[in-house]
């Protein structure tokens, strides 16, 4: 990837971070939407490492500490996700059941192999999570008729990303639409949370 390519990374993962924190703060005091919160919170403790990362330049051993704190964080947004949809299904199911959460740290470790042996480094993982939370919400919506109309626009919201991230390594500018995109599937996922 070029300077220009990881420069506007960091810059537009920014926004995404205060986003994320200005959900996770105004569902808080939300007893419904408690999950809601910190899944927001978790997601912007990820997106904020991720404008570290690619916004500066990093010795190599800070780089892979921040990649090493970063992606187990992405891992528990990509699980929180799971679950607070997995809600609409069944106002019990809070927690992964054994065999789902064990099919979930594989992905995560299968995702952590792509990024250290296939280049370009870290697309295919984060690829990979945005498949997961796609599948995720689908089979939610498959299972819950009565989840919220705008699950439908998160999921239309989050496959327009999930292409634009294949696009990241032809077109230097496609990160710019991606955030953008994540940015409205963040709000449109705080109106959910709202109405939980």
């Amino acid at each position: 990837m070029n300077e220009l390519h990881e420069a506007l990374k960091g810059f537009t993962d920014l926004p995404l971070a205060v986003l994320s924190l200005i959900f996770a703060l105004l569902l808080r005091k939300n007893a419904a939407a408690k999950a809601w919160s910190r899944l927001f919170a978790f997601v912007a403790g990820a997106a904020t490492l991720g404008s570290i990362v690619h916004g500066l330049a990093l010795s190599p051993f800070w780089s892979a500490v921040i990649w090493t704190v970063l992606h187990p964080l992405l891992f528990e947004s990509v699980r929180r996700f799971g679950l607070v949809f997995a809600t609409f299904v069944d106002k019990k199911e809070r927690r992964s059941p054994p065999a789902v959460f064990a099919a979930e740290a594989g992905f995560y470790l299968f995702c952590l192999a792509l990024l250290y042996t296939i280049p370009p480094n870290d697309i295919y993982p984060f690829a990979a999570f945005a498949v997961l939370i796609f599948v995720q919400t689908t089979v939610a919506m498959l299972k819950a008729p009565h989840l919220p109309k705008l699950a439908t626009w998160f999921l239309v919201l989050l496959a327009i990303p999930l292409l634009l991230q294949i696009g990241e390594t032809v077109i230097p500018y496609a990160v710019v639409i991606e955030h953008l995109f994540l940015a409205l599937d963040l709000y449109i996922a705080y109106r959910i949370a709202k109405k939980a």
